[in-house]
């Protein structure tokens, strides 16, 4: 007998301390935690170089919860997915330069008052602007990865112009 209640004691005792996880799909409906979702996406794709700086264009599109951690039966943290929209500008001409749409998955903490907290937040989005960007070895935003970016409104007209640009700028940093 004394075995048995050892076991359901132990059994009781781990269940307490493990977090349990739970797989969910909810859109987020709190303003407050969209507006910390946004405030870590910003924090993670904000981005600034001698050429051009931006991050964050706007607001967070479909937060959308799909996990929740629990432990003793509180909420402890969750995990949002969402769409974000990341933008550059061009410091001299102020046009913009890199565009691009990226998943987000953000975790959020409760602080010691158990409210949402901006303090734990971490964020990671598929697109890492301090990455991506970083490895153009020109360093010219219209020569990414060494191909020629035809824009006319501010890169190239076409891509032979920008193939002869970008591999100029190349043979300069050799």
């Amino acid at each position: 007998m004394k075995l048995l209640t050892l076991i359901a004691i132990t059994f009781v005792f781990q269940t307490t301390l493990n977090a349990e996880v739970f797989k969910v799909n909810t859109p987020v409906k709190d303003k407050d935690i969209i507006a910390l979702v946004n405030q870590s996406v910003s924090l993670f794709l904000k981005y600034s170089d001698s050429n051009k700086s931006g991050g964050l264009d706007k607001n967070v599109s479909n937060p959308t919860i799909i996990e929740i951690t629990k432990k003793n039966k509180r909420v402890e943290n969750i995990k949002v997915k969402s769409e974000a929209y990341f933008l550059t500008f061009n410091s001299d001409f102020d046009d913009p330069v890199d565009e691009v749409e990226t998943t987000c998955l953000t975790t959020l903490y409760k602080n010691s008052n158990n409210v949402f907290s901006i303090d734990k937040s971490e964020s990671v989005c598929d697109f890492n602007p301090s990455l991506s960007i970083s490895q153009n070895p020109s360093g010219e935003p219209c020569c990414e990865g060494g191909a020629p970016v035809v824009d006319s409104n501010m890169c190239f007209d076409s891509y032979e112009e920008g193939l002869e640009a970008c591999n100029s700028l190349v043979e300069d940093n050799d």
